[in-house]
């Protein structure tokens, strides 16, 4: 009885491990796949929707290994449009006109037109989070060019590198920066569905044979109502995300300089060149300030039925970046002017930034995320989106410049 009792705990063991075994629960084999890279969504020119897939040229992988003439291996990547009024109308159109079926299983990013992305992305991120072949942590950008000219060979052929996930590359290439926005496709869509901030996302272009980051696509609710700088996205990167380095350039008036002297105060010297012996007369420069950390909190209060005031204190240091002229000579009084005059100048910045945004109705410091839990029975009652156009942001900056960083 117990050797039959242990025969069937190790033939339960045993049809448990088949799974593993075979290797994978999907049996096609990958010379059936076409390798998708990015996921580009635009509207139809004759359906309502079209899915781009940006897929690896599979005869470029054969011609490495086998002796096959150049002319046959075809571009690097192909891009074909697909039509349909569903995605998945889309995948079954592709089934009938490509000898592979797509795989989605590789692709690094999700790629939006710009015109698809006014109209509203949510049926292209609902599709997405719930495919098992998409993974969540790709990347949601918004491109203005055409998805087969951003997906073209000339485009994301770069040192060798094939297929969009040059896209995915130079997103990392810049994980340490404020420069450049990043929006994984779980964020994306928890931010959609939870309605407490807006959507903001890379903005994409392809120019001559390259690809270039022009700031962020900001959304309300799904639809994009419009776009941030790079300026302004590295702004709000850095405060929202703390992310850094961030480098800042703003107007300097030394301390004694042209603006004490026209109100009767003494010096007129020139920090920039101060010590030498033919000084210019202007006593006005640009410096840039290299952040190197960044400590953000907000405080939110309600101040009565569906109001709410917040307060935003941001503080910072830095040093000056190589970018400032070699022969500069500063004391320490100059460094204290720097740190006053340079939290004056990122308050002012981000007070336009504020003002542009909320004639936007795009809460992109994302407010409502605090605003919530102060009365969860009154945030169910509240269009957040029609009360953040007017309630107050105090911004409190301080910025403390150390020193040089030669």
């Amino acid at each position: 009885m117990a050797r039959r009792r242990t025969s069937r705990v190790l033939l339960a063991v045993l049809l448990s491990l088949l799974p593993v075994l075979a290797g994978c629960w999907d049996k096609m084999p990958i010379e059936r796949r076409l390798m998708v890279m990015n996921i580009g969504f635009d509207l139809g020119e004759k359906d309502a929707l079209a899915l781009i897939p940006d897929i690896h040229n599979p005869k470029q992988s054969e011609s490495n290994t086998q002796p096959t003439p150049e002319k046959t291996a075809g571009p690097p990547t192909l891009s074909p449009r697909l039509e349909g009024e569903t995605i998945d109308d889309c995948i079954e159109y592709s089934k009938r006109i490509m000898p592979r079926l797509l795989d989605f299983g590789l692709a690094g990013t999700i790629v939006i037109s710009e015109r698809a992305a006014r109209e509203g992305i949510f049926p292209f991120l609902s599709w997405s989070m719930f495919q098992a072949q998409v993974r969540h942590n790709a990347y949601v950008l918004v491109s203005e060019s055409d998805l087969q000219t951003l997906f073209s060979s000339k485009t994301i052929t770069l040192e060798g590198t094939q297929g969009g996930n040059i896209l995915v590359s130079q997103l990392n290439a810049e994980n340490r920066s404020a420069g450049i926005a990043r929006t994984f496709l779980w964020d994306a869509y928890r931010t959609y569905l939870d309605k407490t901030g807006c959507i903001t996302t890379p903005y994409i272009r392809a120019e001559e044979g390259r690809i270039y980051y022009d700031g962020s696509a900001v959304f309300h609710y799904d639809k994009m109502v419009g776009t941030l700088n790079n300026l302004e996205t590295a702004l709000l990167t850095m405060i929202t995300e703390e992310r850094t380095p961030y480098l800042y350039t703003y107007r300097f008036e030394a301390p004694g300089g042209a603006g004490e002297q026209s109100r009767g105060g003494g010096g007129g010297r020139d920090p920039q060149t101060k010590g030498q012996m033919e000084a210019r007369d202007d006593k006005v420069s640009d410096i840039t300030v290299r952040i190197q950390e960044v400590k953000s909190s907000y405080r939110v209060r309600r101040e009565g039925p569906g109001q709410y005031a917040a307060t935003i204190r941001i503080d910072m240091t830095g040093m000056l970046s190589d970018a400032n002229p070699p022969q500069v000579r500063y004391t320490m009084e100059d460094f204290e002017a720097m740190s006053v005059q340079g939290s004056r100048a990122i308050v002012s910045d981000m007070n336009r930034l504020l003002e542009k945004t909320q004639k936007m109705n795009a809460d992109v410091l994302h407010i409502g995320r605090y605003v919530r839990p102060i009365n969860i029975e009154e945030w169910r009652d509240l269009n957040w989106f029609e009360i953040f156009p007017k309630i107050p942001v105090v911004f409190e900056v301080t910025l403390r410049v150390q020193g040089a960083t030669r």
